[in-house]
């Protein structure tokens, strides 16, 4: 008897977890595409936000609208240009457990970092309106965890026209103030990225920065290794792009002294 029960309740288990994996089963594919699709606008509208142009980010429609500005392509360190007819050399070059792209705008730093660094690309938007931008993304590591922005530059690839960072579990009110505080990536707008010799320069001090710096802002009180990270991410993200920007760049006239 004693048995018959015990059998019956392996049987009620069984039944029971076969039910709740197929209810979960139905409700990830019914659920899935729009978490996708919430996902992608939401990064569409991160990458809008940096760029100073007038637009209206009210809703999906228009955020789809402004994005429609927008070309997009993805560079290998080494200064090779992938596009939307590419997206099978990005995926052969998959390893390490990384995702395949069903398409070019799924690009994402954190798969990338899956990859071996000789086969990762690195996303640029070439935003085309009443003045060009190019928006790069960068990614790097915070107090706690992950942090990530995307950087809208002017045409000269060196000036900051507007930032937008976000972060996996920094610290309300601290950390997470790259994120939530306005004022914080207003300061990075009109700043200059590399100096003189083409190296990075751009940081976050603790100190208010003197008048007429060109490099550096103002850190956030108590967010000190969150504000190193910012600095590190730009440190080490943008020397993914300076053989493709090399490309962009023009090319100095030789004068007519010189010939």
């Amino acid at each position: 008897m004693e048995q018959k029960k015990e059998m019956n309740v392996y049987v009620y288990v069984l039944i029971l977890t076969s039910v709740t994996a197929l209810i979960l089963s139905v409700l990830y594919t019914s659920l899935n595409p729009m978490f996708v699709a919430n996902k992608a606008a939401a990064k569409r509208k991160a990458i809008l936000k940096c760029i100073p142009a007038k637009m209206d980010l009210g809703d999906d429609k228009k955020v789809n609208e402004a994005y429609a500005k927008i070309e997009m392509i993805a560079v290998s360190p080494a200064g090779e240009v992938y596009d939307t007819t590419k997206l099978e050399a990005i995926n052969a070059m998959v390893a390490n457990g990384a995702k395949k792209y069903n398409n070019l705008e799924q690009l994402d730093l954190a798969n990338e970092e899956k990859k071996n660094e000789k086969d990762r690309v690195y996303p640029v938007y070439k935003y085309s309106g009443e003045k060009t931008y190019y928006v790069v993304a960068v990614r790097g590591n915070g107090l706690w965890d992950k942090i990530w922005g995307y950087i809208a530059l002017e045409e000269d690839l060196n000036t900051v026209a507007g930032v937008f960072f976000d972060h996996k579990n920094e610290t309300p009110g601290l950390g997470a103030e790259i994120k939530d505080s306005e004022a914080f990536k207003e300061q990075f707008v009109g700043k200059k990225i590399y100096d003189e010799k083409e190296e990075v320069q751009l940081a976050v001090i603790k100190r208010e920065p003197p008048k007429g710096d060109e490099h550096n802002v103002k850190g956030i009180s108590g967010a000190t290794i969150t504000c190193d990270g910012v600095t590190n991410m730009f440190q080490n993200g943008m020397k993914h792009y300076d053989n493709y920007f090399e490309v962009l760049k023009p090319k100095s006239k030789v004068s007519d002294a010189s010939l």
